[in-house]
């Protein structure tokens, strides 16, 4: 298990001093001074107030407010509740709303709600908090923007003239949203998964949705001339936003920031019971690699981005150990580094449900788990980073062959892992060494510092087959009637004869041969052997001969310096018939042959 440990002042310090009493009534806020990223930059992190103003369905009464407030569990909205999201330390609340819930047939929403909403915004930036409000989910009629154009927009528009223009007084602590996650979505026109097909035409589509909520938000006057203005990604998806395809509207007033939402992993983020388990080393990757491609598309080019869901406050009480809580924290961590603005998702239940499946109880005005908050305290006292970047290319090796990794990384030394358990490569006193043909992935990575942000890197190893050890001669002379057929000679180790051929006494044969060995390569040769069946006429010594360059014209020194050995041959005594030891000479250069191991060590 992957387990970072953070040298930062203590949690309970940071928290204390961050989680201090906010003011009955915050001053009106004015950012006309301020860049679109300033703005990002100081909303901290935030907290969704979901499952309650965009609860919706044709089964909720229409006759009050309350009855879609609390439709999906929701208790009603108290001052007192508000405040206690800032005491716990959230700088941001998004509020989402279904601004059709309690609307006439001309499109015409009732005041009643409106009113409401503007109420519990009051209360949130009361407490010194920024609020965003958008125009979330609520019965799917933009999906029938592609047949039904006129009509949608109409629909739309009359939305955010009226919002608009309710809002329009509030400070610059309010924040509009164009969208939700349905600008892109309409699969009868283009699916991300079926091909390109339509694809152009949807986010044209999501543009004109873009661009006429800034347009209408910009001509309704007051403090809308110049608020910050979240702009809906490609169904918040960070993929399809960041396709060179997405653009943002224009702006006269240039104060926007882009909207996507983050749930991966959705095995762990979603609301099933498919993956318990979050904190390795590809976990943190992953998620490095998308808080990345945000930083390189959009704030690298001016472009701020708010998170506006992040992670899910849902089953947290299935999650092993401090999953969860890891979760949440290392996502804010990534994406505020960055100066990003992540807004955690969380709903609530009804009373008499589970209250361990939320980030926030409402009822009890407090964290579900107080350790979260002074993480997230932590977080926001070290402040926004510089991005580390990791130089770590793929390696190639062979067999046998171990070589020493440099990897470099501005925000730190870098250290590297598998992804998972594997026998192509083993580490020895910090080299590689390739131990089987084969491929796989490496994590190169570095914690950062209080400088930098933590970096990932994924790369490939590939361990190649080694070169052939040994090789037989080309050319072979036995001698003797042992000798039948050409698989009566021994061959080096790892070599096999592919087939069976006569010997003919004094003629020349060829047999093929071929080296099987999944760790080298494979080699196919043909010998030619010659044979004869009687030894030459000093039959003792030629008996020798014979036996020594069997063995030599079998063995072959390494692949790259292949040379004949040919055995001293002893004297005889032939007063006693004892053979004399085979000469030093012989012996060293049969030892040497057998022994050769090829290793490069590269560094």
């Amino acid at each position: 298990m992957f387990k970072k440990v953070f040298s930062v002042l203590s949690s309970a310090a940071l928290a204390a001093a961050l989680l201090s009493a906010v003011p009955v009534s915050a001053a009106e806020l004015d950012n006309s001074d301020k860049t679109a990223q300033e703005v990002v930059s100081e909303m901290g992190i935030g907290i969704n107030l979901g499952n309650t103003f965009e609860a919706c369905g044709s089964w909720i009464s229409k006759g009050s407010v309350s009855n879609y407030e609390t439709a999906w569990g929701s208790p009603i909205i108290t001052e007192a509740m508000i405040k206690g999201y800032a005491d716990a330390g959230f700088k941001t609340l998004r509020i989402p709303v279904a601004w059709s819930n309690m609307m006439d047939s001309d499109y015409n929403i009732d005041q009643a709600y409106i009113d409401r909403v503007k109420e519990v915004t009051q209360w949130a930036i009361d407490a010194d908090m920024y609020v965003i409000v958008n125009e979330h989910w609520d019965s799917g009629w933009i999906e029938e923007y592609p047949e039904n154009k006129e009509e949608v927009m109409k629909h739309y528009t009359a939305i955010w003239t009226q919002v608009a223009d309710a809002f329009k007084d509030f400070d610059d602590h309010l924040i509009l949203e164009s969208q939700n996650e349905e600008l892109g979505n309409w699969p009868d026109l283009w699916n991300r998964w079926g091909g390109t097909a339509g694809k152009e035409e949807a986010y044209q589509y999501a543009l004109d949705f873009n661009q006429e909520f800034v347009d209408v938000v910009r001509k309704s006057g007051g403090n809308n001339d110049d608020r910050l203005l979240l702009i809906s990604g490609i169904i918040t998806d960070i993929d399809l936003t960041c396709d060179p395809l997405f653009r943002m509207p224009e702006d006269p007033a240039d104060m926007m920031a882009v909207s996507v939402h983050y749930y991966t992993p959705w095995d762990f983020a979603g609301d099933n019971d498919k993956d318990l388990y979050w904190g390795d080393i590809p976990d943190y990757a992953e998620l490095n690699k998308y808080m990345n491609m945000l930083y390189d598309t959009f704030v690298s080019n001016d472009i701020p981005v708010i998170i506006g869901e992040a992670c899910n406050g849902t089953h947290i009480d299935k999650k092993e150990g401090d999953s969860a809580r890891t979760y949440f924290a290392e996502t804010c961590r990534e994406a505020y580094e960055r100066g990003m603005c992540p807004v955690l998702w969380d709903i609530t239940y009804a009373e008499n449900q589970p209250v361990v499946n939320q980030i926030y109880n409402r009822r009890t005005q407090e964290l579900t788990d107080p350790a979260l908050g002074n993480e997230l305290a932590d977080i926001v006292a070290a402040g926004q980073k510089k991005i580390s970047t990791i130089e770590a290319e793929d390696i190639t090796l062979k067999y046998g062959e171990s070589i020493v990794p440099e990897f470099t990384a501005n925000g730190g030394s870098a250290s590297y892992q598998l992804a998972k358990d594997t026998n192509v490569i083993t580490f020895e006193d910090g080299a590689i060494v390739g131990t089987k043909p084969g491929s796989v992935q490496l994590y190169v990575f570095t914690l950062g510092d209080d400088e930098y942000t933590e970096a990932f890197k994924q790369i490939t190893v590939k361990v190649e087959k080694g070169e052939l050890p040994v090789k037989p001669e080309r050319e072979m002379e036995v001698y003797g009637d042992r000798y039948k057929t050409n698989t009566d000679i021994e061959l080096p180790e790892g070599w096999t004869w592919d087939e069976t051929v006569d010997l003919v006494d004094g003629q020349e044969v060829v047999a093929k041969a071929s080296y099987y060995d999944s760790n080298y390569q494979n080699a196919t040769m043909s010998i030619l052997i010659t044979w004869h069946k009687d030894a030459p006429a000093d039959e003792s010594s030629s008996s020798s001969k014979a036996a020594d360059e069997s063995k030599s014209s079998t063995t072959s020194k390494a692949a790259e310096t292949e040379t004949k050995t040919t055995a001293a041959a002893s004297t005889v005594n032939a007063a006693t018939g004892a053979a004399a030891a085979t000469s030093a000479f012989a012996v060293t250069v049969l030892a040497a042959a057998a022994a050769i191991v090829i290793k490069r060590k590269e560094k």
